[in-house]
């Protein structure tokens, strides 16, 4: 018959829980190319009036006008716009192609920020990019987390006034199966074995008290 955990077990096992976040890094952020991405990935390749939600993902853009249709297309008129794009289902992958309705050789950049919920109040980590217009379109920004995500806030900063307006298209993310590192799972397997003795000890203890009585 199956008896529930001592109290002290139940401590035991959450000190182990406890050592092994805290040993975990800080969730890593890296840019990836078109090619990291698998077949199960969902592509959105056109977009609707804003807000607009396909295939699970929710798209807005605050700081500028936008303009929906085959493309996603952003003003900037002196501002500097930014895509919000909330995921229904966890995400550690993202990308889309873009690029500025200008002259060849203008840089520009963008900073991806995401967040681990929905409403954008718990940060996962930042990670810039920086492009120069080759004349040649689209180019690329992909980015990936070592920890999911439920949200992206993609700023846009053009390189010089000329650049008045960017296009995106093609937006594309997908969830990835994350593997513990070898030290996570040794410290997952030392706690255990921490609770086992604990555990041990407490029952010897109680049977040797009752022999005594």
């Amino acid at each position: 018959m199956l008896r529930p955990l001592s109290s002290t077990v139940a401590r035991v096992l959450c000190t182990a829980a406890l050592c092994f976040v805290a040993a975990e890094a800080p969730a890593a952020m890296i840019a990836i190319p078109l090619g990291a991405f698998s077949t199960g990935q969902q592509v959105v390749s056109s977009f609707g009036p804003l807000p607009f939600t396909d295939k699970g993902a929710t798209f807005e853009v605050s700081g500028a006008p936008a303009f929906p249709g085959a493309e996603l297309t952003l003003q900037f008129l002196g501002s500097t716009p930014t895509l919000h794009v909330t995921f229904s289902q966890p995400t550690n992958r993202a990308g889309f192609s873009l690029g500025p309705y200008c002259c060849t050789g203008t840089a520009m950049s963008l900073a991806v920020q995401a967040f681990a919920d929905p409403a954008g109040a718990v940060p996962v980590g930042t990670i810039p990019f920086s492009f120069v217009n080759s004349g040649t379109f689209p180019l690329f920004a992909g980015f990936q987390s070592d920890a999911p995500f439920r949200r992206a806030s993609i700023t846009f900063t053009p390189g010089g006034p000329q650049v008045s307006f960017m296009a995106i298209d093609d937006f594309r993310f997908e969830g990835t199966t994350a593997v513990p590192e070898p030290v996570s799972v040794s410290l997952i397997l030392l706690g255990l074995a921490g609770a086992g003795v604990r555990l041990s000890r407490t029952v010897g203890g109680r049977k040797a008290t009752r022999r005594t009585q």
